[in-house]
């Protein structure tokens, strides 16, 4: 867990630093405040869309190694923090931008569309895996929606991934034999 956690906040501070910078090259004739530009949704949007890919390259990479240690540390980022992050880039961020520029019906709908594709590589890309991924952030979203809260889709978030990670559990003995689960 502390490697993972350690990996993912090195991935945003970088990636954080990076879009700042870049930022702050593109506006520096206007002189806008470090500040301002930090709370820019496009440079925490920016950053976070560019960190994702590589935090879940480093958990796959701990999976597929097999490890029990990389199993552990998996759930529980994939029970905790994980849920956390995505909740709040998806149901807090992304959502409420979309639900304001093109109404509750199409920001339900790209909030689950990029919700299941920032999944794809997980899966492989692979069709029935991602519908239903699709369908989950379908509900997270509609939760987000009718409660008025991301607490409500990032409780559901992390109820629906330890239920995942409890079958894995238990369909490999206690993350002994991850390749029974793999077949």
């Amino acid at each position: 867990m502390a490697a993972v956690l350690a990996f993912t906040v090195a991935s945003i501070v970088l990636f954080t630093a990076l879009a700042l910078g870049a930022a702050h090259l593109l506006t520096g004739k206007r002189h806008v405040p470090l500040g301002d530009l930090a709370s820019s949704p496009i440079v925490v949007i920016g950053s976070q869309v560019a960190a994702y890919p590589l935090v879940i390259a480093f958990m796959m990479f701990l999976v597929r190694n097999k490890s029990r240690l990389g199993a552990y540390l998996m759930a529980v980022f994939g029970i905790t923090l994980a849920p956390l992050l995505e909740e709040l880039f998806f149901r807090g961020m992304l959502y409420p931008l979309v639900r304001r520029a093109a109404g509750v019906t199409a920001a339900v709908l790209v909030t689950a569309t990029t919700f299941a594709f920032i999944h794809g590589g997980q899966l492989d890309y692979a069709w029935a895996p991602l519908v239903s991924i699709f369908v989950v952030g379908l509900v997270f979203t509609l939760v987000r929606e009718r409660t008025g809260s991301v607490a409500a889709s990032f409780l559901m978030h992390c109820g629906y991934n330890l239920a995942l990670f409890g079958s894995l559990w238990v369909a490999s003995d206690g993350f002994l034999h991850l390749e029974k689960a793999m077949n």
